[in-house]
Parts: structure tokens; C-alpha cells; sequence
């Protein structure tokens, strides 16, 4: 009888010590270390690129937009994103209206503390220059293949774009 006490003891033990290995395996797993600055920064990129990329520039207002929007020469197409326009602008040698574009939308979307460099097919078609991305403790980019189709004569692209962010 005393034999069976023990076995009893013996089993409940080890399942106590299943149980304690079990909860301490999936706590470690399923840690994970959050990077505050790095969310932010990524939140504010995803929101930047998601109006340069995806939306189409009558989507938001811009006071340099409007200017823009006034000159056939500047404005192809009603449904043209950001990045499209960019390219447009860029491409057929306006570009200082490039530039001022990505500033403008730039100051509207992002807070002063986080640079921003605009590329298009490795050209810096703008970059804040308030401080260095050298000097950041984290820089996050994102890339576009910007391609679009004006009219049946006239194409754009294809090209890469690309934002980097940093603070």
C-alpha cells in the first residue's frame, strides 16, 4: 500500500513539473520585445507611403497641388498617385515642382524630428536636411516599381521609388 502512495506523488509531480515546464516554454516563445521607436517611425512611413503610393493626388488636399493641378504641363491625369506625378514631373524636367511636391506633402504628413530622403531610380529628388540620417539611431525605407500608362502614346516608368525615414 505504501508502494502506491508513492507512485501517486511521483506522477502528480511530474505532471506539476510538465505543467511549470509547459507555461515557461510558451512564455518565452511568445516574448517579444517591443522597439517603441521603431513602431513609430514604421507607422509613419506606412501612413506616408500609403498617400505617395497607393491614393491619387485629388484624394488629399495640398496647397501645392493646387498650383500644380492649374497647368496642363504639371497635372497628365486626374488619377495619378503622388509617385506617379513625381516621375511625371521629374521626367519631363520640372523639377523643382517634384521637389516642392514631396516637401509639401512631407510637412503635411510627418512631424519635423523625422527625416526623409525621396529617390527615384537612386536620384534624391528631395531630402530634408534638418539633420543627418548618419547622426538617427533608426532609418526605415520603403520601395515602389512606379509604372503608369498616360494615354495610349505616352508611358511612365517603369521605375523604382523609393522613401527612406529616419530619426
Amino acid at each position: 500500500m505504501r508502494h502506491k502512495k508513492g507512485s501517486f506523488f511521483f506522477i502528480l509531480d511530474v505532471f506539476i513539473a510538465s505543467f511549470i515546464f509547459l507555461v515557461t516554454l510558451f512564455m518565452i516563445i511568445s516574448f517579444k520585445v517591443s522597439m517603441p521607436e521603431y513602431d513609430a517611425l514604421a507607422t509613419k512611413l506606412t501612413g506616408f507611403t500609403n498617400i505617395v503610393f497607393k491614393n491619387p493626388v485629388n484624394s488629399y488636399s495640398n496647397e501645392y497641388k493646387d498650383i500644380l493641378k492649374q497647368n496642363p504641363e504639371t497635372w497628365p491625369d486626374p488619377l495619378i498617385t503622388t509617385d506617379e506625378l513625381v516621375y511625371y514631373l521629374w521626367a519631363n524636367g520640372h523639377n523643382e515642382s517634384a521637389t516642392l511636391l514631396v516637401q509639401s506633402i512631407s510637412e503635411m504628413l510627418l512631424p519635423n524630428h523625422i527625416g526623409i530622403r525621396y529617390k527615384v531610380d537612386d536620384v534624391i529628388v528631395y531630402e530634408q536636411k534638418q539633420f543627418k540620417e548618419e547622426s538617427s539611431k533608426i532609418a526605415i525605407s520603403n520601395a515602389k516599381i512606379t509604372y503608369k500608362l498616360i494615354n495610349t502614346t505616352y508611358s511612365l516608368g517603369p521605375v523604382t521609388t523609393e522613401v527612406i525615414l529616419w530619426q
